[in-house]
């Protein structure tokens, strides 16, 4: 029996989340390489990623608002 790893489960559906909320904001944009990493503290999270800096850089925007669109744009889970 193979046994799956939950926290890679619960990476690529981050990662899923993440894509189709850039592809909603950003449509024109070509979806690039989605990265995510555990973060050096917890107290910051499970995951980061560096996409809104770098998409900050190319399209002359505040990361930090970048950041704001994703998350308005992430489909929310009901339980």
């Amino acid at each position: 029996m193979i046994s799956k790893n939950p926290f890679d489960q619960f990476r690529q559906e981050c990662q899923t989340a993440l894509a189709n909320a850039l592809k909603k904001v950003l449509p024109e944009l070509k979806t690039p390489n989605l990265t995510l990493s555990k973060t050096p503290n917890i107290a910051y999270g499970q995951l980061a990623s560096s996409l809104c800096f770098e998409l900050a850089k190319k399209l002359n925007q505040k990361p930090l608002d970048l950041a704001g669109l994703l998350v308005s744009a992430i489909d929310k889970i009901q339980l």
